[in-house]
């Protein structure tokens, strides 16, 4: 017997198989629609209030009434109740998928949709296998938001996966026009070297995963100096010892080599056990 699944969708939960597919013809819609990953263990959801300020930032500066987004204690009361109805008790994959509507009156409306399913690790993994990355001609980072270029059908994302497929990459680096680190198409970049920890600044524009603010706050604890720069180029990704990315939804991931610089991962599987623990530690 199949078992029945489960979505969330404005906040009412409804079985999978009376829901048309909404998440397939909602990312149709180019420019009026989103998605991002979060993942859970059980019904913790790591750093869910950094993630999900994050989330409502992002839809108020759209022009998204902050008073129809769904508070923050009603979302994740939501979220674990579809967790639990679903009985998800390990890793869990939480895709929310939302959809920017404009009444005959001209406001703007907010339809959402959360479509969970199980995932094979209950916390995060370090990949096993180093990613190479590379920088392209051309991979300028917009100077905001990343989120709505990383659609499956944007033509940005497109050329960006083209181009680092044809170079053998797994990842690219995005530059500024002044050719300094800004980020990957989808993680923050950190570079460690002498015991510290290097990241690009917030003010270049990158994308501000709940996940870099807590390993910039975990840093101290693991005896680096934190280090946030608008001045890294991709002559300090030759000097550096490691070289990591992080996201809210993969956690950590180490990177072997760029250019013909090859990268240790040491304190890489120190940082990604300190964050599954606080992941573990948090209600």
């Amino acid at each position: 017997m199949t078992k029945t699944r489960y979505h969330l969708i404005n906040g009412e939960i409804q079985a999978e198989n009376k829901l048309p597919d909404l998440a397939a013809d909602w990312l149709k819609e180019a420019g009026s629609s989103l998605s991002i990953n979060w993942r859970a263990s059980g019904t913790r959801i790591p750093f869910y209030s950094k993630q999900y300020y994050k989330l409502y930032q992002f839809l108020t500066a759209l022009g998204i009434c902050s008073e129809i987004i769904p508070s923050a204690s009603r979302l994740e009361t939501k979220l674990i109740q579809l967790i639990q109805k679903n009985r998800f008790f390990k890793g869990v994959d939480l895709k929310i998928i939302v959809r920017l509507l404009i009444s005959d009156n001209s406001k703007k409306l907010l339809n959402y949709l959360v479509i969970p399913s199980e995932h094979s690790e209950e916390n995060f993994q370090l990949n096993k296998k180093g990613l190479m990355m590379g920088i392209i001609p051309g991979g300028y980072h917009p100077g905001r938001e990343l989120l709505p270029y990383l659609e499956p059908h944007h033509p940005i994302r497109q050329k960006w996966l083209s181009q680092a497929s044809e170079n053998s990459f797994d990842t690219i680096c995005l530059l500024s026009p002044e050719g300094k680190l800004i980020e990957t198409p989808n993680s923050n970049i950190f570079l460690l070297r002498a015991s510290k920890i290097y990241t690009p600044d917030l003010a270049v524009g990158v994308t501000p995963n709940a996940i870099r603010e807590e390993i910039l706050s975990i840093s101290e604890y693991l005896a680096f100096q934190a280090v946030q720069t608008s001045a890294l180029e991709p002559a300090h990704l030759k000097q550096a010892d490691e070289v990591f990315l992080a996201d809210d939804y993969n956690g950590i991931r180490w990177v072997l080599g760029f250019e013909n610089k090859r990268y240790y991962k040491k304190h890489c599987q120190q940082i990604i056990a300190k964050i599954n623990s606080d992941w573990q530690a948090t209600d």
